[in-house]
């Protein structure tokens, strides 16, 4: 382990002091991704194929599932460049959050690959600790040698002369073209391509995007990660931004303005002569505006797409902005500048107004998210659920994501752009919070594994409703990640409302403890990591990959790196010692795997667990349905009202009404202390508790702070202690609850 010498981590932090004055960048956070987070990356530890890491050096999309970075972004000046010398070791990123695999040097010994980093050591070398923290693992990819040491070398040196020259240079750089290759430990992916992209802002006041203009030079490459290119110059490989935006699927430029972003996106460093190197976007409506970009466009007379013409406006020599006019058609985009007629490269698809492909999820609940794709949502005004409009934001222009509305009935979806409207070809059925349906409650497949608890995988089925559900006709089926071959498991039985479904599953050869006695055994063998488990009102095996559209689907859960789920995200990845834990005691459905579930200690529930409906916030139909709960029943004839049983986290089926609390008292000099303890259901945050003090019980007074302090003392059995101090004779205390 390389540790950071504080002296020069102290010298370092003094020169950051005494530098304000200069006009060059200094080395900080905020100056390694100024050119905006071209992935969404973000600091969440639950995304870990977008992990957002910032360092004074540089910024990383940390990708856990290649064990390296999808990309690094940072800033070069000449002020990054000194004489601190290459670091001696590589560092294991220990500071990755828990559960990431920890990538190490040793793990790329006697690989066949050099341990190529994306920010390079000599750009690093102000001082040891700026040089030390770009030899984190997570800065380096699987990279050959002869790449490594020819050209990607030879651009490195070539951006530190632009550096040294006076310029500020915004790099960023990744991997591209990922197979299923991974260097012998299995730890890291070995990309086709090696990419950077180098934009050479030029020395002035203010920050380098105030100096960034649509003739900034940029410099993008992509080199191919393979042996016998090692001679080859640097400048074989150049290409374009956005020809790496289409390997990548990253959008690269996001904080600059999109029609000067555009522009450099279209940029091929060394081209000459009048051309149309680019169109942004490549396809899209009637009336949308394109930005062409290119050389000698000063003066041009017309644009046309496909020989129609279109109005435009020349924003300068490299940068034409044009709308697509009415009666255009696909085609080649072409436009008549001083030196003659230029044709670009690739067709302009125009889109006849928006369409409608599919939706992540044929059914869901009201206020859960669902995911709409097709084309031409750019600009969309308005979405609706069978008539009923709903919020909604357009991610792209062929896909946007949107929340179905209180309001809502099943039916189509709609979609209203400037160029016109549409509706889906199926329809998207709204379900109630409260259908009778049973849902996965938790997933577990490392029973048996290295460090397991429990020497079985399990799947946990809660029932949510307020009635029984025969489970005769059901099924519990599951298939890997990325697969389409899938087992199934025939449930059987009644499951009553609140209670739970035990399914057991394959056994491991470790393990210490057996799950409680399950419902339903078999032999399925989950991966402890990443998987796809669906429920089934049928024992028919499914046969597609993806198979959310299938009406026979009940519920289903993506965990892990599982190429379909629920919603906007996989429930998260498991492991030995944690399984995916529906939220509210497995109540909460929203349709989307990334918020209903969390990573939690397996906890295997059978039919025999405590009642969960008093455990959660009533549903409507729950408070009516007699005599299951209901405010005014009482099945087990204490008299005491369900509600309040629900309040105080009793048993409705069990008389049991005097155990929700306790009072005691003593004297302490001339004061009394009455001190009633009582339980207080956290889960209902339906309920309201006040507390009435009386010294006659004829009259009662409210409590209130300060005289008033509820102190828990046992969140397990939520126990909460309420005390009161008076000189009076008598004294008595008491708390209602109300819904």
């Amino acid at each position: 382990m390389y540790s950071v010498n504080t002296r020069t981590l102290f010298a370092g932090l003094l020169s950051l002091l005494f530098v304000g004055m200069q006009a060059v960048a200094e080395i900080g956070t905020a100056l390694q991704m100024q050119l905006g987070n071209p992935s969404n990356a973000t600091e969440n530890a639950s995304n870990r194929s977008h992990y957002l890491i910032q360092r004074t050096v540089q910024a990383l999309d940390y990708n856990d599932e290649l064990g390296e970075a999808n990309w690094a972004s940072w800033d070069l000046t000449a002020n990054d460049i000194g004489s601190s010398g290459r670091s001696p070791a590589f560092i294991t990123d220990t500071t990755l959050p828990v559960g990431f695999t920890r990538v190490t040097s040793a793990d790329y010994t006697n690989s066949g690959f050099n341990r190529g980093h994306l920010c390079p050591s000599a750009d690093r070398t102000r001082n040891d600790t700026d040089n030390a923290l770009v030899f984190y693992m997570s800065n380096i990819v699987p990279q050959t040698a002869d790449n490594n040491q020819g050209p990607w070398v030879g651009f490195e040196t070539y951006c530190r002369t632009l550096a040294t020259s006076g310029n500020e240079l915004l790099i960023i750089a990744g991997g591209s073209g990922y197979t299923s290759s991974r260097i012998p430990s299995g730890k890291a992916a070995i990309p086709g391509h090696l990419w950077k992209i180098a934009v050479v802002v030029p020395p002035g006041s203010g920050t380098a995007l105030t100096r960034i203009t649509s003739i900034t030079r940029v410099i993008a490459i992509k080199i191919p990660n393979v042996s016998g290119i090692r001679n080859n110059p640097w400048t074989q490989y150049v290409t374009s931004a956005s020809q790496l935006e289409a390997d990548t699927g990253f959008t690269f430029f996001t904080a600059l303005p999109p029609s000067l972003a555009a522009a450099l996106r279209a940029q091929v460093d060394g081209s000459t002569g009048p051309s149309i190197a680019g169109l942004s976007p490549s396809s899209g409506v009637v009336n949308s505006q394109v930005v062409i970009a290119g050389n000698g466009f000063s003066g041009a007379s017309s644009v046309s797409f496909n020989g129609t013409a279109a109005s435009f406006t020349v924003n300068s020599d490299n940068q034409i902005t044009a709308s697509v006019p009415p009666s255009a058609s696909t085609g080649l985009v072409s436009v008549n500048a001083s030196a003659g007629p230029l044709t670009s490269n690739g067709s302009f698809t125009v889109i006849d107004g928006p369409t409608i492909a599919s939706f992540s999820t044929p059914k869901g609940r009201k206020n859960s998210t669902v995911i709409i794709s097709g084309a031409g949502f750019s600009g969309a005004s308005g979405v609706t659920f069978n008539g009923v409009a709903a919020s909604f934001s357009v991610n792209s222009d062929g896909q946007l994501i949107a929340l179905v509305p209180a309001g809502a009935t099943s039916g189509s979806i709609g979609i209203v752009t400037a160029s016109g409207a549409t509706t889906s070809p199926g329809s998207f059925t709204v379900t109630t919070a409260d259908e009778g349906r049973p849902l996965i409650s938790q997933v577990y497949g490392s029973g048996g594994n290295s460090g397991a608890t429990y020497r079985h995988d399990f799947i946990e089925i809660y029932n949510p409703g307020a009635t029984p559900i025969d489970l005769g006709t059901y099924a519990v089926q599951y298939a890997a990640a990325a697969g389409s071959a899938w087992q199934a498991t025939p449930l059987t039985g009644t499951l009553l409302p609140g209670r739970y479904c035990l399914v057991q599953q394959a056994q491991g050869t470790g393990g210490t403890q057996n799950l409680p006695t399950p419902q339903v055994v078999g032999t399925i063998n989950l991966s402890g990591t990443s998987g796809k488990v669906a429920l089934t009102n049928t024992r028919t095996l499914l046969t597609v990959g993806n198979p959310l559209n299938d009406p026979a689907l009940v519920d289903f859960v993506g965990y892990g790196t599982a190429d379909c789920f629920e919603g906007t995200g996989a429930a998260p990845q498991l492991g030995s010692t944690a399984s995916a834990l529906r939220a509210n005691l497995g109540g909460t459905d929203t349709d989307d795997n990334g918020t209903d579930f969390a990573v939690a200690t397996p906890t295997p529930r059978n039919t025999t667990a405590l009642d969960a409906w008093r455990s959660r916030t009533f549903t409507e139909r729950e408070l009516a349905a007699d005599p299951i709960s209901g405010s005014l029943a009482n099945p087990s004839g204490d008299g005491l009202s369900n509600l309040l049983k629900y309040a105080f986290n009793l048993d409705p089926r069990k008389l049991d009404g005097r155990s929700a609390m306790t009072v005691t008292g003593r004297v302490e000099g001339n004061d009394r202390v009455l001190t009633l303890s009582h339980r207080k259901n956290h889960f209902a945050a339906d309920i309201i508790y006040t507390y009435e003090v009386s010294f006659d019980l004829a009259s009662w007074t409210p409590l209130n702070a300060p005289d008033l302090e509820v102190v828990p003392l046992d969140p397990t059995t939520d126990l909460v202690s309420v005390s009161v101090v008076s000189t009076a004779p008598t004294l008595y205390l008491r708390v209602n609850g109300s819904r």
